[in-house]
């Protein structure tokens, strides 16, 4: 087993255990991404409920900064409602506001 700074490697020591996982991982994600490009362009992939998911997960990601903000139980049980009051929107906005300046020192232009 593996101790803190001294991960177990495979046999031939160049690699440590995760590689070949991280490996199959990330061919899977770039052949899955690859293939939904291709059906968001052909026009082939149809809307669900009314909208076009493709662009959910096809967008690019430009940096190495994720804001992600905490969300309670109530949050999850209504992402996909509107808005029910102002009150409720002015304070997601200030919580979005707020995880942003906390994060803004890394964030270079």
């Amino acid at each position: 087993t593996g101790v803190p700074g001294r991960p177990i490697r495979w046999p031939w020591r160049r690699y440590r255990g995760g590689f070949l996982v991280h490996l199959i991982e990330v061919w899977l994600k770039e052949d899955m991404t690859k293939n939904l490009l291709i059906l968001q362009k052909t026009g082939l992939l149809f809307n669900v409920l009314g909208v076009d998911w493709s662009y959910l997960f096809t967008q690019q990601n430009h940096g190495e900064l994720t804001i992600v903000p905490t969300a309670g139980a109530f949050d999850y049980l209504h992402v996909m409602d509107n808005v029910q009051s102002k009150e409720y929107f002015v304070r997601m906005i200030r919580h979005s506001e707020r995880n942003a300046w906390r994060n803004f020192t890394q964030i270079q232009f």
